[in-house]
Formats: structure tokens, C-alpha cells, sequence
């Protein structure tokens, strides 16, 4: 179907749309994205038909027909204009169905249909009239963005006809110039760059460092923090870390006021806070409230700072990080600073502190839920390295487990449970020292800061400054209406980007919580998401940078002392180990900002700072990075006791491809002569040629100044505003040296590839198109470009262009670039590209962009994802490596069923959870995400993991990510029942097979019936990466598990499935399904179908046509294979196959046949051919077509397979295209027209390698003996 529909586009400023994070759509790269989806239906009423699933987006106007809505965000460029236009690509029709009409917002739950626009109902119109509705645009940090919502249905009340459009595709094409391009803050910046890609669809990085704003945090005090001597040490403790640290001195109390200030910051500072302090309790800064439930004794309303951080719209994504250092007493807030202060430098702890960790997981009343999720922040610690991670499950003696983990000195403190118990609080008896971990408390009226002090500050505002102790950072759950199965969500969230996701800052750690909840409830149902995420709070400084590992130690290469001059400085970074430390930052500062230079290490560990002011005194050196301790040292600059020569400060401007001079003005800033002052210019930079690099200065006396020319030739590729790094080596008569930087402004052209198009298919020969942008501020005049290929996958034909002329600003579309693509790729891959840019003066430098080759279809794997993983289903049939569904039944004796048992909500048999899962030692080594594992655990929630740690959670979410075990199979993780069926096992020295039979869901009660089979990888192709492949099946397949999500009450788990694999350290994974959605490339499961997970494997097999003659109609089939072949078969087509005999086949005594497009071979005796490069066999054959000669592609009829029977991995090779030799009129046979062919060419003297008879490399009349020979047979 192709029905072609127009969405409105509107110019706006507004915004106000409910952000979901689970994003249904896909992007298609070049201006594409999709939309698949099933609708799902239930009966309300006896009459009426809902197609909406509760927390789902959906239709509100009430009476109106209840339609589902998905919502995606799509990034603009600011420059332009767009237009969007939906074309649906399948649908189908319902007949004889009248759709619920919306009841209104305050209760899910229809039982009778008393709203209803009955003028509509009886009425041919069509609802919606707008299938697609585009927002006006809203800016964020550097980008903006618009959000599309779609209602893929068509309702026509009076035919009760409903049309489903199941596959849409949305097209976004630019217009035009945007009149109104400013945005309100055009700084990006990298920390939310990273919150950003979750939600946008197309969301990109940009590559120009200079649009990235510098690292910055807003701390806000209120009353006279300000002026106390800890909270200064605090700001100059981030100065010297290298942020740029504004302080505000808030004259109110009143929030509102307070986020009128950051709103401003946000929107007008160059580079604006992407974190926010509040310094002070709330009699200094006031919080807001956030209320939810229905009313009576089941309405809350609790205090929050998050609304602080909502700076653009209410999508419940952070604008900044926000956290609250609270304290009303002086010794309590400097207590408070000075742990903050202390935790960093990390000087008074042992490396074993660094190791441990205490979680408390208390199931009474709240569920083995709470012990679950300790759990999977459990394995997680450890996968991290943690080797001291200590935990109580069993709800008894909390208080004193608490108390004697503190003390023996722990890193982090987590409890789950229920409100008001002994680990909730802080105990008088801690005594823990500098030894203070980041604790979190997440359960019922543990955030209430504002009610007098909250559980979370008595643990941060612990101890003194002279005997710290308690907690440096808490955070808490304000009310206490909260419930169990959002509580754990933010809890494993904060544990997932502490550990998996690497965040640094407590306060970014925080949000990630946040961000956890959104990503399983994105729908926000009944306020759910944005309730939880205001009640979660952190306690103390966001920008607490926390520590997940014992830390390494710099050792920082720097001079001492510089000479008074001096405005540059080279420094190096090694670890503990004395290798490189790439991205440390390392900071400069003097004074009051009189020097203040930072910046981070290459690859090599260097950096070169620099700085304007020539000053004497000392600059403080702090290098940091996560996990190091900071490393704190000084550079002396002393008074000058002679000649002190620099370079005066200035800007040199220069265009690329142009000679210049620098005009470089040398001072005496000291009390001495300077004799025979010689400088040396130098850069590093390819893109310059500095023509004379020395200059003598003669000499220069006190307060004087010389100026000197340099001749110095830019390259035409120099880019715009490119930092050629020009230094300027200045020593004297008497043994002084100065270095310099040199500032260096550069005009040029800056080509980038801005989009390029073609028809970019596997297998496919195309001519592409590439448009080329000049970003930079002169024109590219006589440019050649050169297109190469750095992979194999993709040859270049034509790839070359000359006189290439753009004016700055401007784009030019380049056709005439050749490419073709291998058959082997698949679907949606992306592969890098060169540019190799030459400008007229003959100089070059190369430019990368990606392409994407193919659009992912259903019908292709899922991923890769960042290791190399793809998820391979029953419908991926074009390639070779696609699973079929073929059960092997271990549940009717063969295999053995394993003691473990479930009642479901993590309620299980014998009234302990351990009974839910069971470790196995498997049979075989299993490599998964590059690691061998030789044991299992197999639970009875459909997963499994590696390793020996013992998990058993029952309520699935989102992979990779908070929730379960890492590292996991998640072959279908739902809560599951024992009891209509179990769980089995086998295993041979080939696989194993570990089978859930015949269990039942806890919510839907739906039968489940399906199996996981290991493959040992020593009896197959190895894969790309080296690690073991897994198959999933399933004989009954029943995805039910909708979820209950009542306004203030307490929910029922839904989410359907999850199933994927994650990786140990739960940041990497493949996530095939969950909660009933699938990506583009994953078809829904159902009955008998299967899924193959595998890196891909390495070809062991090539195979190839080799001497086809013709004339007499053979052809051998050369092998090359790294693996022993222990059998064949395979299709040959152009041809018609007469037979198959010799070659290493018949030499290793296989059985050959051959039918008429045919062949195989096989041995009966346990023979193989062993691994090289041999002739397989020769074909005899007939009927040539005078067309190719090609290997079949169908992988049921083309297989090579190993000793024990499995397939192995092979390239067929490329057709052959032969030709008869003496056939030199091309008629395809040999007569007397091909002798006076072959006589004309030996009388011109040309030569025809089709006419070379005998092959001796000349035609002479031994050639046409031959040929009158071959005629007459």
C-alpha cells in the first residue's frame, strides 16, 4: 500500500508533549524514519473494542474514539526548515467494529460507556483527520528538535470499518532557510549529549570541538554560606579541578526566584551550569512539592528539587544535575564539605575500602523483590571488581550488620525494604571515619528533607571535621506512599550508572535513576514517572565525583620551575604502571584567575597548556581522572633576577593556501639585558611549512620590545579556525630559554561531507552522490576529490573529482562515484568512507564520513550491537547463518528436571527464594562477550547467566541496563510459575539444553514452553569474535504480561518479555524484545519459531571455478578450507552437470553424485578432506548458455559440513563468465567465420588472447592448424 499523507509542520516556540523513552521508532538513515507496530484488543462493555494498553500513549478527546499514539523526537538543523510526510507501507482492515470512545483521564478502567459523541458515531467522517501531527520546534542544550506523534489507525464510525497501519515510514525533507535560527543556548554540552541520544531517533554528536561549551557547575547559597572558609575551599577545590565554578549569593528563600536565576544562566551564560549545588537546608533555599494519589489516605505530597532542573518544557529530562548540601549549623555544613573534599583526594583510606560495599535487602513486608534488586547491584560491584561486598537478606539483625559494616569501612550502603527499619537510618555508632560511602536509601519518607532532617541527611551530616563519619552523599525517597516496584527501578538505576554506564557524578548517577523509571514506564501512567523521579533526591554535592574502583596513582611529568616569560608548558601523564593516560584532565591555575588553562591528554598522555599573563608566582597542577587519585603539585615562576622575554600577546590572522608572515613582537618584562635573543617557530601540523623558522633578535634590553617577521606558508587544506599549535623556542647569549605559544587565527574552507545518496545495496554495482559542505569562511577553489574504500566489503570503480569550487557556506552536489557493494553485507551496516582532499597548491589531508548500506528490514539480523552480537530469527532467510526452528525435546525423559520452583512474585516453593535458581557446571567451556564461563545459573524466570553468583529475579526490564543478572540470556524473563511445568537440562559434549516446559505467567496465567541450547564451539565455525553461539526456541509462545498501574495504588509488574543478552558489566546488549515491542530487524516471535545468537562466523570454506574448458566441457572446483570437510553439496547453474570425479573427493574416497544443476560428495568411512587448497573434484558437463557460470545461493541446497555434521561457514565464489576459445566473432561456436578472424588479426599483427591457441602468447599459423583442428573435431 502506498497512501501518501502530509503533516503539518509549525514554526514555533512551544513545546508540550509527554516524552517517552522507550522509543517505538527507527531510524533509517537519509531523512527516514519507521514506525512497525500490532494492535492488541480487548472487550469493553459487551460492545465496545480498546485497543489501548494501559500507560500506552493515546486519543483524549473524550467521546471520541480511544486510538493508540506513539511519540518520537527528530533533531533539526536550526538553519533550516522541513517538511514531514507519512507513507504507509502495510496496513490492513477491520470490519465490524465499533472503537471505545474515551471516557476521560480519571480512572483507567471503563466498566460503562457514558460519554460518547454520538453526532460522530453516526457520521462517515474519519478520525483522526491528521495521522501524523508535528510539535512546533524546542531547543535544548545546542540542538533542536521537534516531536512527531502518530495515531497509525483510521476510524469510520458509521461502516464500524478500522484501518491498521502496521509498517509507516516518515519522510524529512528540508525546505528551506529558517528565518529564525538563533537558538536560546547554542553551547552543547557532552555530559547531555549523552541523555540526549536515548530519546531522539536521529539524534548525532557534533565533531566540531568548538561547539562543546567548557565543563561548568552553579553553586547556589543561600543565608551567609557563602562567605564560610569551607564552602570557599569547596569552590576552589572545583577551580583547580579544571570546571569553571560560578557562585551565587541568593538574596531569597523563594524557589521559584532561585530557578528564575538558573533559567537565566541556562539560557544567556556563554558556557552555562551543567551542575547546580544548592548550598543550605531549606530554611535558606526553599524546595517544591510534588503531590500524587487520588485523595483521602492515599494522597501524598512530597519535597523535591528536581523541579530546578526542568529548564526547557516538562519532558522530565534534566537540564542540569541538581543536588542540595544541607546544613543550618556551621560545624555540620563544614563537616559536610570537608568529607566531600576528603572522598576526592582519597588520602586517609585504604586501597581496601575501595573494594566494599554493604546491601540490605529486607523481603518483610515488601518482598523478596527488595533482595532481587541488592542482588543485581550485587553482581554488578562484582563484575566491577568489588571483592567485598557483604549483604543481609534474611531481615533479622539489620541494625547491627549496619553498624559493623560501616565500621569495618565501606564504599557504598544500599538498603531496600520497608519504611522506618533499622537500616533506613544512621546509627550513633558508625565511627567510620574518612571512610564514608555513598549510600541509598530507597524506600518510604527517606528524602523528606524538608521535614526537619531526613534519614538521608542524618547519615551526610554525620561527624565533625574532626572526626568525619557517616555518609558523604545520600540519596532518599521523599513520602511515604511509595511503592516497591518503582522504588527497586530508580534503586538499580542509580547502581547502573554509577557502575555500567561509567557517570562520574553523584548527581548524574542520581538522574540516572531517574532515567531507569522513565525507560520502563515511558508513558508516564497515572503520574507514575514524573512522581517517582521528583520524589528521589540526592543529599550533598552533585558534582561529588565517585569512586568505583581501587583508584590508580598519576605520576605527572612537569617542570618545577619555569623561567618568568614563559607562557607555555609541556606536560605528560603515566599511571601507577608508567604507561600513557589518555583524557586526564590536567589543570593550571594562579591567583584569581590571572592563569587558568586546562585541558585533556592524548593518546601519548601529553598536553600542552598555555596562557597569556606573564606573571611571577605559583601555578597549582591538579591531573584527575576517574578512578585515579588526583595528583596535586606547583610550577614556581620566580621574580626575574635578569632578562625575562615573551612573546606579546596577541592574535596573528592567516588564510590557507596563502604565503604570510608572522609579525612576532619579543618584550624584556625583567631587570637585565637579553643577548643575542634567537627564536625558533615550529609546529607540529602537517598543513604547515614554516619557510624561515629561525630569527635572531639581536639584542633586547629591560621594558624594550623587537619585532621579527617569519615567513610561513599555510596549506590550502588547513581548515578554518584549525589550532596549527605554533610554539615559539626563545633562548639568549647567557643559556636562558623561554617557550611560547603563539596564537594563531586561520581563514580557509572546512569540507565536510554534509549527506550523500544512491541506491547503496548488498551486492549491488550504483553510482553515488555526495554532497560537500564548506563550513568554513573562504572558498575551496580547484579542489580534487578522491572517494577510497578502507574496507573490503566495498570496492571504489570511479571515485575521482576534479576543479572542485565551493564558496564558503555553500554546498555542491559530486556525482560519478562508482561503487560496488559485496553480497555478504547485511542490511543497515555502517562502514566508513575516505576523503582524500587536495587543494591546487598539491597538498592533501583525508576526511572520513559513514554510510549506511541497505535499509534493515524484518527480514535481516538485529545489531550488531557495540561487542559484535546479532540477533539472527526464523525469517532472516536471505542469509545463510538464520536459525530454523527444530526442537529438541528434553522434558519427556531425556533430560533432567532441575529442583527449582516458583510461585511467581517472587514467591517461592519452601518459602525461601533461593529455590527459584540452581548453579550448573557445564560440560564444555562457553565464551560469551569474550569471556569463558564454566558454569551456569538457570532460573525459573526464563534466564539464565554465567558464572557461579546466584540471582533470582523475577520481574523483568529493559537490557542492558538496571534489573537481572550480568551477565544474562534472557530468553523469555518474565515471572513465571512452577508447578503446571518445570524446568529441565541435558547436555552432551556438543551442547547443551536447558528447557522451560509448560510454565505458566503470573500475570495472564498464559502456558510458556521453550528451550535455550549452548553450542560448543570447538564442533563448529569459529565466529568473528571467537565466542560460543546460542539458539533459542519456542514451542508455545504467549507474550501476556500486561501490567495493573493504579493511581496511588500498588501495581502489577507487566512490561510482557524481555528477551536479549547483556554483557558482565550490564552496559553492553542486545535487546530483541520488551514490553511487546520489537525493533525493525526483529520479527514478533510466536509458535515454533527461533532466534540465533552468534558475532557472525569466519568463513572456513572458499570454493571457486578453476580451468573451465569448453570445448571439452570440464571445470574443477577449487577448495581452500581451514576446517576438516567431511561432506558437500551444492548448486551449479548456466550449465547442465553430466558428472563429478577426482580431484581430493575421490582421493579421500567420498561417494559422488551429480544431478542436473548438482552435485555431492560424502564419506561413508569417517574419511575428510583435511584443511588446505586442493581441486575438490572436476565437473563434467553440457548445454552451456553462453551466459555466467554461478554457484546456487539457497543455503538448504549449497552446504559444506564438518565431521560431526554441522554446516560450515563458506564464500562461494563469483561467477565465471568463460568463452570458447577460438570462438572470435562471439557466436558461441567454432567455424570458418572464426579462421578469417583469426587470419586478419595475424596479417594486422594484433593479438587476441581468445585466438592464442596453443598458448605460447602469439598468433602465427600454428594457431589456425589448431583452430581448423578443434572445427573439425
Amino acid at each position: 500500500m502506498g497512501q501518501l499523507l502530509r503533516g503539518l509542520y509549525f514554526i514555533l516556540i512551544t513545546f508540550s508533549i509527554l516524552f517517552s523513552y522507550e522509543n517505538n521508532f527507527s531510524n533509517s538513515g537519509s531523512g527516514k524514519i519507521s514506525l512497525q507496530h500490532s494492535p492488541e484488543f480487548s472487550e469493553i462493555s459487551g460492545r465496545y473494542t480498546r485497543l489501548v494498553k494501559i500507560g500506552q500513549g493515546h486519543t483524549t478527546e473524550t467521546g471520541m474514539p480511544e486510538l493508540p499514539q506513539f511519540t518520537t523526537f527528530y533533531q533539526l538543523d536550526p538553519e533550516k526548515t522541513y517538511d514531514f510526510q507519512l507513507e504507509v507501507l502495510d496496513s490492513y482492515t477491520i470490519e465490524n467494529i465499533t472503537i471505545l470512545p474515551h471516557q476521560g483521564m480519571e480512572k483507567w478502567e471503563v466498566e460503562n460507556v457514558n460519554i460518547i459523541n454520538s453526532k460522530f458515531y453516526n457520521s462517515y467522517a474519519a478520525f483522526p483527520e491528521q495521522n501524523m501531527v508535528i510539535s512546533e520546534r524546542s531547543q535544548g542544550r545546542g540542538i533542536a528538535f521537534v516531536s512527531i506523534q502518530v495515531t497509525p489507525y483510521k476510524y469510520y464510525p458509521k461502516y464500524e470499518k478500522l484501518e491498521v497501519f502496521t509498517d509507516i515510514e516518515i519522510q524529512i525533507i528540508e525546505t528551506g532557510d529558517n528565518p529564525n535560527p538563533q537558538l536560546t543556548q547554542p553551547k552543547r554540552s557532552r555530559i547531555f549529549d549523552e541523555f540526549y541520544k536515548d530519546f531522539i531517533v536521529n539524534f548525532e554528536y557534533s565533531e566540531r570541538p568548538e561547539d562543546y561549551q567548557a565543563p561548568a557547575i552553579l553553586y547556589i547559597a543561600g543565608g551567609n554560606w557563602i562567605n564560610n572558609s569551607y564552602v570557599q575551599d569547596l569552590f576552589d577545590w572545583r577551580h583547580k579541578q579544571g570546571y569553571i565554578v560560578y557562585t551565587y549569593d541568593t538574596p531569597t528563600s523563594n524557589e521559584n526566584t532561585i530557578k528564575s536565576y538558573i533559567q537565566n544562566a541556562y539560557e544567556t551564560w556563554e558556557n552555562p551550569p551543567e551542575i547546580v549545588g544548592l548550598i543550605g537546608d531549606t530554611d535558606v533555599i526553599d524546595c517544591f512539592y510534588h503531590d500524587w494519589g487520588p485523595g483521602g489516605w492515599n494522597y501524598y505530597n512530597g519535597a523535591t528539587d528536581f523541579d530546578f532542573t526542568q529548564l526547557d518544557g516538562d519532558d522530565l529530562i534534566p537540564e542540569v544535575f541538581i543536588g542540595r548540601i544541607s546544613g543550618q549549623q556551621t560545624s555540620v555544613m563544614e563537616n559536610v564539605i570537608n568529607k566531600t573534599i576528603q572522598y576526592e583526594k582519597a588520602i586517609y583510606v585504604d586501597d581496601d575500602w575501595f573494594t566494599k560495599a554493604a546491601l540490605v535487602g529486607n523481603p518483610y513486608p515488601s518482598g523478596n523483590s527488595t533482595i532481587f534488586t541488592n542482588q543485581y547491584i550485587e553482581n554488578m560491584m562484582i563484575n566491577h571488581g568489588m571483592t567485598g561486598v557483604a549483604t543481609d537478606y534474611d531481615g533479622y539483625g539489620i541494625g547491627s550488620f549496619v553498624v559493623n559494616q560501616f565500621q569495618d569501612g565501606i564504599l557504598y550502603y544500599n538498603y531496600r525494604g520497608i519504611y522506618g527499619d533499622e537500616g533506613t537510618g544512621a546509627s550513633s555508632q558508625f565511627n567510620n571515619g574518612y571512610e564514608t560511602p555513598f549510600v541509598t536509601t530507597i524506600t518510604c519518607g527517606t528524602g523528606d528533607y524538608d521535614n526537619g532532617n531526613s534519614q538521608s541527611e542524618g547519615f551526610v551530616k554525620m561527624g565533625s571535621v574532626n572526626n568525619p563519619e557517616g555518609a558523604v552523599a545520600a540519596v532518599g525517597i521523599s513520602t511515604k506512599g511509595t511503592h516497591t516496584a518503582y522504588n527497586n527501578i530508580i534503586n538499580m538505576g542509580i547502581y547502573d550508572g554509577i557502575f555500567s554506564k561509567k557517570l562520574w557524578y553523584a548527581g548524574a548517577s542520581a538522574a540516572n535513576g531517574d532515567l531507569a523509571i522513565l525507560a520502563t514506564y515511558p508513558s508516564n501512567p497515572s503520574g507514575i514517572t514524573e512522581t517517582f523521579i521528583a520524589w528521589s533526591n540526592l543529599i550533598g554535592d552533585p558534582a561529588l565525583h565517585l569512586w568505583t574502583a581501587v583508584p590508580d596513582n598519576f605520576a605527572v611529568y612537569h617542570p618545577s620551575i619555569i623561567f618568568l616569560g614563559t607562557t607555555t608548558v609541556e606536560i605528560i601523564v603515566y599511571n601507577g604502571d608508567g604507561d600513557f593516560v589518555e583524557n586526564a584532565r590536567v589543570t593550571l591555575l594562579m591567583g584569581d584567575d590571572i592563569i587558568f588553562s586546562t585541558g585533556l591528554t592524548d593518546e601519548f598522555g601529553e598536553i600542552t597548556l598555555n596562557w597569556n599573563a606573564v606573571e611571577a608566582g605559583y601555578m597549582s597542577i591538579m591531573a584527575m581522572k576517574q578512578n585515579f587519585r588526583p595528583y596535586e603539585g606547583s610550577i614556581e615562576i620566580p621574580e626575574s633576577l635578569g632578562a625575562a622575554i615573551s612573546i606579546i600577546p596577541g592574535y596573528i590572522y592567516a588564510n590557507s593556501g596563502e604565503p604570510t608572515q608572522f609579525e612576532i613582537a619579543l618584550h624584556n618584562y625583567g631587570n637585565s639585558i637579553s643577548e643575542n635573543v634567537i627564536a625558533e617557530l615550529s609546529s607540529p601540523s602537517e598543513h604547515v611549512t614554516i619557510t624561515q623558522s629561525i630569527e635572531n633578535f639581536g639584542n633586547i634590553t629591560p621594558g624594550s620590545t623587537v619585532t621579527k617577521l617569519f615567513p610561513v606558508y599555510i596549506n590550502g587544506t588547513a581548515h578554518d579556525m584549525e589550532n596549527l599549535e605554533f610554539q615559539l623556542t626563545v633562548s639568549d647569549e647567557f643559556g636562558n630559554n623561554w617557550l611560547n605559544h603563539v596564537p594563531v587565527t586561520i581563514s580557509g574552507p572546512h569540507l565536510k561531507v554534509s549527506d550523500y545518496s544512491g541506491e547503496l545495496l548488498p551486492g549491488m554495482d550504483t553510482e553515488i552522490t555526495i554532497n560537500l559542505e564548506n563550513q568554513g569562511s573562504q572558498a575551496a577553489i580547484d579542489f580534487t576529490i578522491e572517494l577510497i574504500s578502507i574496507d573490503n566489503y566495498i570496492t571504489v570503480n570511479s571515485g575521482m573529482t576534479n576543479s572542485v569550487n565551493i564558496e564558503a557556506g555553500n554546498n555542491l552536489t559530486l556525482n560519478g562515484f562508482d561503487l560496488s557493494f559485496n553480497n555478504d553485507i547485511i542490511n543497515g551496516s555502517i562502514f566508513t568512507m575516505e576523503l582524500l582532499l587536495t587543494s591546487s597548491d598539491e597538498y592533501s589531508r583525508i576526511e572520513t564520513f559513514n554510510i549506511t548500506v541497505g535499509e534493515v528490514r524484518e527480514s535481516d539480523p538485529l545489531g550488531p550491537d557495540p561487542y559484535g552480537y546479532y540477533i539472527y530469527d526464523s525469517g532472516d532467510t536471505d542469509y545463510d547463518i538464520a536459525p530454523t526452528y527444530s526442537w529438541i525435546e528434553i522434558a519427556d525423559g531425556l533430560g533432567e528436571q532441575l529442583l527449582i520452583y516458583d510461585y511467581g512474585n517472587g514467591s517461592n516453593v519452601g518459602g525461601t527464594y533461593t529455590n527459584g535458581s540452581t548453579l550448573i557446571d557445564l560440560p564444555f567451556a562457553f565464551t560469551f562477550y569474550g569471556i569463558d564461563y564454566d558454569q551456569i545459573v538457570v532460573n525459573t524466570n526464563g534466564w539464565i547467566s554465567f558464572g557461579d553468583f546466584l540471582m533470582y529475579s523475577f520481574r523483568n526490564y529493559p537490557i542492558p541496563g538496571a534489573g537481572g543478572p550480568s551477565p544474562m540470556v534472557a530468553a523469555f524473563w518474565d515471572d513465571l510459575k512452577t508447578g503446571s511445568g518445570y524446568v529441565y537440562y541435558y547436555e552432551t559434549e556438543e551442547y547443551v539444553v536447558i528447557q522451560w516446559d509448560n510454565l505458566r505467567t503470573f500475570d495472564g496465567q498464559s502456558y510458556e514452553t521453550f528451550e535455550i541450547i549452548l553450542y560448543n564451539k570447538e564442533f563448529y565455525s569459529p565466529t568473528i569474535t571467537g565466542d560460543s553461539e546460542i539458539k533459542i526456541q519456542y514451542s508455545e509462545f504467549n507474550n501476556t504480561s500486561a501490567g495493573y498501574y493504579p493511581n496511588g495504588g500498588t501495581p502489577v509488574h507487566g512490561c510482557y518479555a524481555t528477551i536479549g543478552i547483556e554483557n558482565h558489566l550490564g552496559d553492553t546488549g542486545l535487546q530483541y524484545t520488551f514490553n511487546n515491542i520489537y525493533p525493525e530487524a526483529a520479527a514478533p516471535l510466536q509458535n515454533w519459531s527461533a532466534i540465533f545468537i552468534t558475532t557472525g562466523r569466519q568463513p572456513r570454506v572458499h570454493l571457486s571455478f578453476e580451468n573451465i574448458n569448453l570445448a571439452n566441457g570440464t571445470l574443477d572446483i577449487r577448495m581452500e578450507n581451514d576446517d576438516p570437510v567431511a561432506g558437500f553439496q551444492f548448486e551449479i547453474f548456466g550449465i547442465t552437470i553430466t558428472g563429478i570425479s577426482g580431484g581430493e573427493a575421490e582421493a579421500n574416497d567420498f561417494i559422488l553424485s551429480a544431478s542436473p544443476n548438482m552435485v555431492l560428495g560424502f564419506s561413508t568411512s569417517g574419511t575428510v578432506i583435511p584443511p588446505g587448497t586442493h581441486i575438490l573434484s572436476q565437473i563434467t558437463f553440457s548445454n552451456y548458455d553462453g551466459g555466467e557460470i554461478c554457484f546456487g545461493t539457497n543455503p538448504i541446497n549449497n552446504i559444506v559440513s564438518n565431521p560431526y555434521g554441522n554446516s560450515l561457514q563458506t564464500e562461494w565464489g563469483d561467477c565465471a563468465s568463460p568463452s570458447l576459445m577460438g570462438d572470435l566473432n562471439n557466436d558461441g561456436s567454432l567455424d570458418i567465420l572464426d579462421l578469417v578472424v583469426l587470419a586478419n588479426l595475424i596479417l594486422n599483427e594484433e593479438f587476441d588472447l581468445n585466438g592464442d591457441m596453443n598458448g605460447d602468447g602469439q598468433l602465427n599459423i600454428l594457431d589456425i592448424v589448431s583452430l581448423v583442428n578443434t572445427i573439425l573435431g
